[in-house]
């Protein structure tokens, strides 16, 4: 039997968490491969979500306020979503939805070096455009200001064929609810997290879900489905992480690829 190990290629500075994951990893499973690179700003221009028709569609309102709590019938809707899915895209933290938008329109995001993962893994855009392609979208974000936008995705691109699902969580190694801080506004508000920075700003309380969970529930709807998790959760990964590995889960047959 193969030893689990992470290869980790680092882009930037030493991550602490991955580095504390390869030398913990001790599953008897194929090695999943891990990038660790730092998310390159400035991809994301002032690009509203538009429908085939070029009109722009209801975007981000500051004042809505919901109340989420991730329930049995969201699970048994992420089990019906997923019916007809061959290739998944896991976004874990997916903020304004840029990636998601990424896997399916990147001809608006010219230049972004996640294309090339995205190639790589899912094959050409044509190909991934392509509804027969089997290639769904999950995404994790719990800043419920980005819920009308995420909405519009979903609504725009099931006109397209493009199966895209936003679910309202933190991810993490348990479930429950937790304190957390906004960022700096902007286009993609940065920083939305459950870590104070200088520029923190107003808290607001998130529904906290166990990610294994959401990868048992993929995996029994769609045995080996998951191709490629993006994760960005602003320093919880120190928690989703070790939770992992200890379930086994950091394998090539449940999760081939993850990048931080």
């Amino acid at each position: 039997m193969l030893r689990c190990a992470l290869r980790a290629t680092l882009f930037v500075a030493v991550a602490a968490a991955a580095t504390a994951a390869t030398a913990a990893a001790d599953a008897d499973c194929e090695e999943v491969s891990m990038l660790v690179a730092k998310q390159v700003p400035g991809q994301e221009k002032n690009d509203p979500l538009r429908t085939e028709t070029q009109n722009e569609v209801m975007l981000l309102s500051s004042n809505l306020q919901y109340q989420v709590v991730f329930t049995d019938t969201d699970a048994n809707e992420l089990s019906s979503f997923l019916e007809g899915c061959r290739q998944i895209f896991l976004d874990v933290g997916s903020n304004r939805g840029t990636h998601v938008r990424k896997l399916f329109e990147p001809q608006k995001y010219a230049g972004a070096p996640y294309l090339k993962v995205f190639e790589r893994v899912f094959g050409p855009a044509w190909k991934r455009r392509t509804p027969s392609s089997g290639i769904c979208a999950v995404g994790f974000e719990p800043n419920s200001e980005w819920i009308p936008h995420h909405q519009d995705i979903e609504r725009t691109y099931a006109k397209q064929g493009w199966k895209v699902k936003f679910f309202p969580v933190a991810v993490s190694d348990h479930e429950g609810k937790l304190e957390f801080f906004h960022g700096t506004k902007g286009n993609s508000e940065v920083g939305f997290s459950a870590f104070r920075h200088n520029h923190s700003g107003q808290t607001v309380e998130v529904q906290m879900e166990p990610f294994s969970q959401f990868i048992s529930r993929i995996n029994t709807t769609v045995p080996s489905g998951i191709r490629l998790v993006k994760m960005d959760i602003e320093g919880s990964e120190f928690e989703v992480l070790p939770d992992l590995l200890q379930k086994r889960m950091l394998c090539q047959d449940t999760i081939p690829e993850l990048t931080i």
